[in-house]
């Protein structure tokens, strides 16, 4: 029952409510886990309870150790870790990236830890709007945001963060 109810969330959060497609494809045990709203379905409050979602974000274009520890203690924090991969646009005013959105995305959604990647929103409460984390998890050097959404952790300890943070890595290429 946990895994459906944790494929049915990524659904919602992929598809932003599920679509009427992709809900007359359900079978009708999973389907009955759901409500409409606005014409997309919804996993039911009640249900939804039962499954504590993380969300996490970043850049995350190189992808380093640092990264991996920083989500596999954020995806200790509950039962579906989400990750929201900065867009394009919201990196624009930093050095040139080696990797677009959706690589950055695809990446990030190969770490074991990862159940699902999203690209973030221009409006950033829009996309915790979206997630409805129960968990909110910083890095030990990101700026915690969105008091009073989610409960809010920061992940303090970072592996080897005087060697292992993105820009270090560019500067000894």
């Amino acid at each position: 029952m946990k895994e459906t109810l944790k494929r049915l969330i990524i659904l919602e959060i992929k598809e932003d409510g599920i679509s009427p497609k992709t809900h007359s494809s359900l079978p009708e045990n999973e389907k009955k886990l759901l409500f409409e709203k606005n014409g997309r379905f919804f996993v039911k409050p009640g249900e939804r309870k039962k499954i504590r979602v993380v969300a996490t974000g970043g850049v995350f274009d190189i992808i380093h150790l640092g990264h991996v520890y920083t989500l596999k203690m954020a995806k200790e924090l509950g039962d579906l870790l989400v990750v929201v991969v900065a867009s394009d646009k919201h990196t624009s005013g930093r050095k040139k990236l080696a990797h677009n959105e959706d690589e950055r995305r695809q990446l990030v959604e190969s770490v074991r830890h990862v159940d699902l990647a999203i690209i973030g929103e221009e409006n950033k409460k829009k996309t915790v709007g979206r997630i409805k984390p129960d968990v909110i998890a910083f890095g030990y050097d990101q700026k915690p945001e969105f008091e009073g959404m989610a409960e809010i952790v920061r992940i303090e300890s970072a592996y080897k963060p005087e060697v292992l943070k993105s820009r270090k890595i560019l500067e000894t290429i």
